[in-house]
């Protein structure tokens, strides 16, 4: 993910994810790519707002990060 403004940054989740995973994310300073792969369930499930249904879509997005990651060997 590119380094950019906070509206930059939250635009470009919002663009990719639901209003309320983008808020989520962001109300929790998760702004980077290695951030987002490092989150766990467990820990998804304390956050306010954030139902399964929320939790499954930060997930899948978070999977497809760490591929991307991983392809470019930044892991």
């Amino acid at each position: 993910m590119k380094c950019g403004t906070y509206t930059e940054i939250h635009e470009w989740l919002c663009s990719h994810l639901s209003v309320r995973a983008a808020n989520i994310l962001h109300n929790r300073n998760i702004v980077t790519a290695q951030q987002l792969v490092r989150l766990t369930e467990t820990e998804m499930a304390t956050w306010k707002n954030c139902g399964r249904k929320t939790r499954e879509e930060i997930s899948a997005f978070a999977e497809m990060w760490d591929m991307r990651l991983a392809q470019l060997g930044v892991k």
